[in-house]
C-alpha cells in the first residue's frame, strides 16, 4: 500500500535488558529511522534548477535529527546519533537510515517498599 512522502519509519533493534533492584530494569535501546523521500535526479551542472529540490533531502534529515536530539521523557534519556547512511536509492525512492540510541529504565513493576520488623515479644513467643 502506498504512503505519503516524505515518510519516516521507525525500526526498534533487538536489545538486552538488565535487571535492577526494586523490580526495575534498564536497557540501551537502539532505534533506526528510515527517512524515505522521492528520488530527485539532476545533472552536475550549476544551471540545473533541480539541485535545490535534491538538496532539500538533507534539510529534511537535519530537521529529523534536531527533533530526535530534543526527545527525552520519563524513563528514557536523550537520544544520541550513532550512525548515518545516506542515499540508499531504491528506484524512485531514496532512503536515509539514521541509528539512534537511548538509555531507558523501566519502573512499571515498581512496588512500594515495606519495612519488616519483628518485635521482641514475637521472638520470645517462638522460643
Amino acid at each position: 500500500m502506498p504512503w505519503p512522502l516524505p515518510a519516516v519509519f521507525i525500526e526498534f533493534e533487538q536489545y538486552e535488558v538488565h535487571q535492577l533492584s526494586a523490580w526495575r530494569r534498564e536497557a540501551d535501546i537502539p532505534v533506526r529511522l528510515h527517512i524515505v523521500t522521492r528520488a530527485q535526479t539532476y545533472t552536475a551542472g550549476a544551471n540545473d534548477k533541480r539541485i535545490d529540490a535534491a538538496l532539500q533531502y538533507f534539510d529534511l534529515i537535519d530537521r529529523v535529527n534536531a527533533a530526535m536530539q530534543a526527545l527525552s521523557g520519563e524513563g528514557f534519556g536523550a537520544f544520541q546519533l550513532t550512525a548515518s547512511a545516506t542515499n540508499h536509492n531504491h528506484g524512485e525512492l531514496m532512503e536515509n537510515i539514521e541509528r539512534w540510541l537511548t538509555h531507558a529504565i523501566d519502573a512499571t513493576a515498581d512496588r512500594p517498599r515495606q519495612a519488616v520488623t519483628l518485635s521482641t515479644m514475637e521472638i520470645i513467643d517462638r522460643v
